[in-house]
């Protein structure tokens, strides 16, 4: 056999040696959650599983901002929510949590939700003012409608993180299959046919 041949041999038999571990796709997800972190986004690293060789991946995501104010502040105008800002100047914080389930990079998220414990409208206006009284309705659907506008836009934000994620774990995978970087395996653990010669 030549060696060429022995050289292909070689890297198919340890085409997959450093895939099937976990320590690259631990180091991406580390560093992900680390950048999230610091943009003011908190993310259960229990909750994301990744599928090697699945394009796009499988993954249940659990997300949520540290503070809702700041990242309020850091993605909206706040002279376009003016209901949320001011609910947020009168209580300081909002709950938020945001989950995928089954997200695929080249699909739709089978389901993604995005849950706001906001405050009451009514706890923080004088419902005994004639004037609020009349209003009240009209200003709880524009309260309502921000809310809803701003559920879309985390919404469309957490997939805009998978597609992140699932881009960095992909690239990483296809590139440790490559003869390139299964040559360097082989290398670094003195497995090369010359190596081996060397050694004998």
């Amino acid at each position: 056999m030549s060696s060429d041949e022995q050289l292909d041999e070689l890297l198919d038999r340890y085409r997959y040696s450093e895939v099937e571990d976990t320590w690259w796709s631990e180091c991406i997800i580390n560093q992900f959650l680390e950048d999230q972190e610091k943009a003011n986004i908190w993310i259960d690293k229990k909750s994301i599983t990744w599928e090697v060789g699945v394009r796009g991946g499988c993954a249940t995501f659990v997300a949520a901002p540290y503070s809702f104010e700041r990242y309020f502040n850091d993605h909206w105008d706040k002279e376009d929510y003016p209901w949320v800002r001011r609910l947020l100047d009168a209580c300081g914080e909002f709950d938020v949590d945001a989950s995928l389930t089954r997200y695929s990079r080249d699909a739709c998220p089978e389901s993604l939700s995005v849950v706001i414990d906001n405050p009451s409208l009514e706890d923080y206006i004088d419902m005994e003012d004639p004037l609020v009284e009349m209003c009240f309705d009209e200003w709880q659907r524009e309260y309502e409608l921000e809310l809803e506008r701003i559920e879309d836009e985390i919404k469309d934000h957490m997939i805009d993180l998978m597609h992140e994620l699932h881009k960095q774990l992909e690239g990483e995978y296809e590139y440790l299959l490559s003869d390139q970087a299964v040559y360097d395996f082989l290398e670094a653990h003195e497995l090369l046919p010359e190596q081996q010669e060397d050694a004998a």
